[in-house]
């Protein structure tokens, strides 16, 4: 079962660890983020792994966790909250669960999407934002971003993914 919790944003590094520490398989929450530079009329161009959700992060255990365990997972520092449902739950489902999947099969860091230009305008194939469980909202071409909306039960954001024409 994935969950997701809320912590201090900028602190995801060391919750992280904190939560390996514990036995639990972090499924990553970074984007591979492409970075320009315009040095002197030379273009350099170079990538970091900049955290996606800044203040979530997603773990995994092999079982429901009990109320022992999400005490635990509250004592590690910068933690805030546990995502719950309003039933109660903390298992990721709908939504929340195919993008939490999405990241693990990326192996924790989301690449760029892949994108085409038609007639002057860049398009994102529907089936990449169908994998992610989201939607287009907008975009950015300078950038090269686009914004997506998570349209989950707890996931309710907006985050900006990067693409790449191929």
């Amino acid at each position: 079962m994935i969950y997701c919790l809320c912590c201090v944003s900028g602190k995801e590094d060391y919750v992280e660890e904190g939560l390996k520490l514990q036995g639990l398989k972090i499924v990553g929450s970074r984007q591979k983020h492409l970075f320009w530079k315009n040095e002197e009329g030379q273009t350099r161009k170079w990538s970091e792994n900049v955290p996606l959700l800044p203040g979530f992060l997603f773990f995994e255990s092999e079982e429901d966790i009990d109320v022992t365990c999400r005490r635990n997972i509250k004592k590690v520092p910068y933690v805030l909250s546990l995502m719950e449902y309003g039933d109660g739950s903390h298992a990721l489902r709908g939504n929340d669960l195919v993008f939490a999947r999405w990241l693990e099969k990326q192996n924790g860091i989301v690449q760029p999407l892949s994108a085409y230009k038609k007639d002057g305008r860049v398009v994102i194939p529907e089936d990449e934002m169908a994998k992610i469980g989201c939607r287009l909202i907008k975009a950015n071409y300078k950038r090269q971003s686009v914004q997506v909306k998570l349209v989950g039960e707890g996931l309710n954001t907006m985050l900006w993914l990067q693409y790449e024409i191929q």
